[in-house]
């Protein structure tokens, strides 16, 4: 449009200035070419001249027009083409999204079809073949889409997901990585890696993970820390395990500097450090973990780093370790069980009784109950207190948030569900209590026995969500 205003702009101003010239000082023009003689005045030459400068682009215009007139036809026929495929990709998609396979497969037909085996029509082809639960019609689609760039990241989920819904993680994961190579920001990308890595063992691909949500803010920074911190920890109870200490000091030294308080990152390495003589500085940091995170399992390491002690000697360095955290809970049971130890029956019964007015739970009504039985040989006084601890909350334990299953030893991974991370520190059966209440099932079934022994017995078994205690012990690790 602008150029045709131009062309018109300059035909006025030829107009315009051939009427001045005429106006101004007229004149004639004569030519002879050939023995023919032309005389005309220069008004009438100047038109002329336009006139024929007209016709040639006229004719110049109506040349290029024929020239296009092939290509022009071919390219609206494409167009028309593509415009088909494009509203049968549509249909394909809602197709897809309503569920009809029949339909997602007809449309995809029509759109590969139409679309020359385009990106767009190969992923609504694997899509209607995944919708068909044809999975080998579907995979060789996604493989397709792997060879072009703009759709391999496409295609690599697409192999993905059905390598999850066939459980083959080994061909999921090399999935995931390729995945991560291209684009390693993508959530569900370090998602799934963390989550198949992990189940796979590959802790170190695990930790990868993490580390990635961490920089690229896809989960918090806390989470992702900590289970950073529990995949060292996994690591280095696997070195111990074979015998490589060193390798597991450092897994532990790193899993602490990310989450101080992690108590079984802490036992391990205060044992690790004992075991190759330096109970120092295994007992140092027992003494930190106490003061960010009062445990039994600390104090049980603590007393495990000098075995030979007398009773009297260890109620000594357990009073050194809780001077941390003096008034918890955990201090005043370490320190009653360290006095009984010792037969410092007024000095056990003071710091059990203190306990017991925090929360006394089935292991201080058991161990009052040796106090009264050792130090006044008084059975109908002891057996006051084993009922009291049939009726009493179970100690804390280590219970799944997953599925409720309660253990005496922390893992990485439930021994229940296999959950990762889900075990936190907590009574059983206030964990029981908190999922009926979010469940509102008010049923509980089962029984609460009570037994003589001492607070490793057997937990009741409970419905709505099973607590199942574990009594495997974790051994010690090698030197």
């Amino acid at each position: 449009m602008i150029r045709t205003l131009i062309y018109f702009s300059l035909v006025a101003v030829a107009i315009a200035v051939a009427y001045l010239l005429v106006i101004i000082e007229p004149g004639e023009i004569a030519v002879q070419w050939l023995g023919w003689q032309v005389q005309t005045s220069i008004a009438i030459a100047i038109l002329a001249l336009i006139f024929l400068c007209a016709l040639a682009a006229v004719v110049y215009h109506g040349w290029r027009l024929l020239r296009r007139a092939p290509r022009d036809f071919w390219n609206q026929q494409g167009h028309e083409r593509r415009n088909r495929g494009y509203r049968a990709l549509s249909h394909g998609l809602v197709a897809v999204a309503a569920g009809d396979p029949h339909e997602a497969r007809r449309w995809a037909k029509n759109a590969e079809k139409l679309l020359d085996d385009q990106p767009l029509s190969r992923l609504l082809s694997a899509q209607a073949a995944q919708l068909s639960s044809d999975a080998e019609t579907a995979r060789l689609h996604f493989e397709k889409m792997l060879e072009a760039p703009e759709t391999r990241f496409l295609g690599l989920r697409g192999l993905l997901m059905q390598s999850l819904r066939d459980g083959d993680d080994a061909a999921a994961l090399e999935y995931l990585r390729q995945a991560k190579d291209l684009r390693p920001d993508t959530p569900w990308v370090i998602d799934h890696l963390f989550e198949v890595a992990q189940r796979r063992g590959d802790l170190k691909t695990a930790e990868q993970a993490a580390l990635a949500a961490a920089r690229y803010a896809v989960w918090p920074r806390e989470d992702a820390y900590r289970k950073r911190a529990v995949l060292l920890t996994a690591r280095a109870e696997r070195a111990a395990a074979q015998g490589d200490a060193t390798t597991a000091l450092q897994e532990l030294e790193e899993a602490l500097k990310s989450v101080p308080d992690l108590v079984p990152a802490a036992v391990l390495r205060a044992r690790l450090e004992g075991a190759r003589g330096k109970e120092r500085r295994g007992a140092k940091l027992l003494e930190t973990a106490w003061k960010r995170q009062p445990h039994p399992d600390l104090a049980e390491a603590y007393l495990a780093l000098r075995p030979q002690e007398t009773p009297l000697s260890q109620v000594k360095r357990i009073e050194k370790l809780t001077a941390g955290a003096p008034d918890h809970l955990e201090s005043r049971v370490a320190r009653g069980r360290a006095a009984l130890a010792a037969e410092l029956w007024g000095e056990a019964r003071k710091h059990l009784q203190l306990a017991g007015g925090l929360r006394a739970d089935r292991r201080v009504c058991r161990l009052m109950a040796e106090i009264e039985q050792r130090e006044h040989d008084n059975r109908e006084a002891a057996h006051d207190w084993l009922r009291r601890a049939e009726q009493a909350d179970l100690e804390p334990m280590w219970v799944c948030d997953t599925c409720g299953a309660a253990t005496r030893n922390w893992t990485a991974d439930c021994g229940q569900c296999g959950s990762f991370d889900s075990l936190t520190w907590r009574s059983p059966l206030q964990a029981l209590n908190e999922a009926m209440a979010d469940e509102e099932t008010p049923e509980v079934s089962g029984k609460n026995g009570g037994q003589d022994g001492d607070s490793r017995d057997t937990a009741p078994t409970l419905t709505g969500q099973a607590v199942v205690i574990s009594e495997k012990r974790t051994p010690a690790p090698a030197a």
